[in-house]
């Protein structure tokens, strides 16, 4: 009976792994397959015809796809990674070669840049409180007042 389903939805095998393959490195959960294969024309048909679920059509390939359990959730992994199409490559730009700089050009560069980064800091932490202080004034602005507060 495997072998029959096997053959019966083998043309469903590349979606399947392309799916996987564009998954996340976290994996693709069964309820993700789910959702995905729904509307796949004619995938539907295919499983009912074999009266498969989908867990049972993913567990025919179990040199293809690894089934993790996770908790209360089964998470699929391909087992080979597939090749990635080699894009074709820009010719490699010239680098400049630019001087090296000596150690105390580096280290009046990067305090510099740490200055620049301090001052940084400095401001949008003075534009945070400033922003509270805003906050507070508009809030005691909307509070009724009361005969105590006018005293």
């Amino acid at each position: 009976m495997e072998e029959r389903r096997k053959e019966a939805l083998r043309q469903w095998l590349p979606m399947l792994l392309d799916r996987i393959y564009n998954a996340n490195a976290g994996g693709l959960t069964l309820q993700q397959l789910s959702r995905q294969t729904a509307a796949v024309p004619g995938f539907v048909q295919a499983l009912r015809n074999q009266r498969a679920t989908l867990l049972q059509f993913v567990q025919l390939w179990p040199n293809e796809v690894r089934i993790e359990k996770r908790g209360t959730q089964n998470v699929l992994f391909a087992k080979v990674a597939r090749a990635r199409p080699q894009e074709p490559q820009a010719a490699p730009r010239p680098r400049v070669q630019e001087p090296p700089e000596s150690r105390e050009e580096r280290n009046a560069r990067l305090d510099a840049l740490l200055a620049a980064n301090r001052a940084n800091v400095e401001a949008a932490q003075a534009r945070a409180k400033q922003m509270q202080l805003e906050r507070l004034t508009q809030l005691r602005a909307s509070q009724p007042r009361t005969e105590r507060d006018l005293r």
